[in-house]
């Protein structure tokens, strides 16, 4: 099964090869639960292979995965951390590839990231404002 995201042309998304059906499955159902929220739009959404730059991550996880979204219903979702951790930790718990699950706002440097530790628990990534900083577990907020 290949995830087909929506057409954009900022990022390219790559295939998650050998997950398994629960993964494709919970993906399925993140999905049908953000566009559930009114007013929420999903731009874009897929993996995206991890580069050899992301040189901290824990190895067993090989992509990351991103909803971009629009519309109001998308800044009501970044501001609710419990929902978003919620549905990060369904599809991290289900999918042992997905290392870290991203919310973004279409067009703004709004987003909210949460991933697995080595030992696999999930947490919410903190925010640090120089890129110097940056490390697994970390995200560049504005």
């Amino acid at each position: 099964m290949t995830l087909v995201p929506l057409k954009s042309s900022a990022t390219t998304r790559d295939p998650i090869i050998g997950e398994s059906k629960a993964c494709y499955t919970q993906l399925d159902t993140s999905k049908r639960r953000l566009l559930g929220i009114k007013s929420l739009r999903i731009f874009e959404l897929g993996a995206s292979k991890y580069t050899s730059a992301a040189t901290e991550r824990p190895k067993q996880y090989t992509h990351a995965y991103e909803f971009v979204l629009k519309g109001n219903g998308g800044k009501n979702l970044l501001a609710s951390p419990v929902l978003m951790n919620n549905i990060a930790t369904e599809i991290l718990t289900r999918c042992p590839s997905i290392g870290s699950v991203a919310f973004k706002m279409s067009q703004t440097d709004q987003s909210a990231s949460f991933g697995k530790k080595q030992e696999g628990s999930i947490s919410r990534f903190i925010c640090v404002s120089n890129p110097g900083e940056l490390k697994w577990g970390t995200q560049l907020c504005p």
